[in-house]
């Protein structure tokens, strides 16, 4: 058994691409070790090795970037000295952006798997990313058969309180319009992804994915469900992925299944409630490795247990 990575790019329902190219295959490892340098902030080795891992042209990316500004007379287009910088970083988010969508594709067997953000199919045919998500949409939306997972992403080096109340506030947003949409979600995980672990100092992550939790709670109970993970963390769970699922190894949970997913999923989300709402102190990556062992026990062919016992202050005793 071995994943392969596969999702669709672009905004508008009407022009969506499918991504890599046919001929570029993805695994869990390659996204792993493709997050961990995006933490690791080394723009060399993002550029020459990072990207065309995961099949994004960032030169083609830039040349378009510019000409569509140009074309546009957006006023927001850099000084030609500026420049370099400007698209290192523009690119840098949305590299994180394809990462996590590729490695949420992974998971189970989704329905449609999309990060909407700016693509276009050049001349030759190539799939073209060239800018991040727009406002208004998420960074990335994974859909299932009965729930939903979106991701908030960010790559901002050095997060403080606002940068952390400004990323839960656009999970709020996109979970909230995700569930009331006409035909929308029955349920939504939404996972923020950011340098940040619920092990930061001050308890930042903690205090606002409490708050964000609580604010979709006090009108639909139990409907969405906020989990954070680190960049780091995030591609620990590809590592994992790549050794439960890509090397041959004996699984007896099987392929994961989109029920799979939710259960996992529900765990992790119950398990971090229990944890933030037991006090302050939790030791660094203690997400990832929750979502670590969650697969494992599935892999193992083992009853996670946790939704066994209903929380009565979540309001959600787990999948529907």
């Amino acid at each position: 058994m071995t994943l392969k990575a596969r999702i669709e790019v672009g905004h508008l329902a009407a022009d969506r691409l499918e991504f890599p190219a046919p001929d570029v295959d993805i695994e869990p490892r390659a996204l792993d070790i493709a997050a961990t340098q995006i933490n690791n902030n080394h723009d060399s080795v993002t550029r020459t090795w990072i990207y065309p891992a995961i099949g994004f042209d960032h030169r083609t990316a830039e040349n378009h970037a510019k000409a569509v500004a140009e074309a546009n007379g957006d006023a927001g287009v850099p000084e030609p000295e500026e420049g370099s910088k400007y698209y290192r970083y523009l690119f840098k988010g949305l590299g994180l952006e394809l990462i996590v969508s590729l490695l949420l594709s992974c998971l189970g067997a989704p329905k449609t798997a999309l990060c909407p953000c700016r693509a276009h199919r050049d001349e030759n045919g190539s799939v073209l990313p060239y800018g991040p998500a727009p406002p208004g949409n998420p960074d990335v939306r994974i859909d299932y058969e009965d729930f939903t997972v979106l991701a908030e992403v960010t790559t901002i080096r050095d997060m403080d309180e606002d940068n952390v109340r400004a990323q839960c506030k656009s999970a709020v947003r996109h979970t909230r319009m995700a569930l009331l949409k006409r035909g929308g979600a029955r349920r939504v995980y939404c996972i923020m992804v950011c340098r940040l672990d619920l092990h930061d100092r001050g308890g930042l992550m903690r205090r606002h994915l409490a708050a964000a939790q609580t604010k979709l709670d006090w009108k639909r109970p139990g409907l969405a469900k906020f989990i954070a993970l680190s960049i780091r963390e995030t591609g620990h769970a590809g590592y994992r992925l790549h050794k439960l699922h890509c090397m041959g190894r004996a699984n007896k949970g099987g392929a994961l299944t989109g029920q799979d997913v939710d259960t996992i999923l529900a765990n992790l989300h119950g398990r971090t409630m229990t944890a933030i709402r037991g006090g302050p102190d939790l030791p660094p990556a203690w997400a990832g490795l929750e979502l670590a062992e969650l697969l494992e026990e599935h892999a193992k062919g083992a009853l996670i247990d946790d939704l066994l016992k209903p929380d009565p202050e979540d309001g959600d005793s787990g999948p529907l």
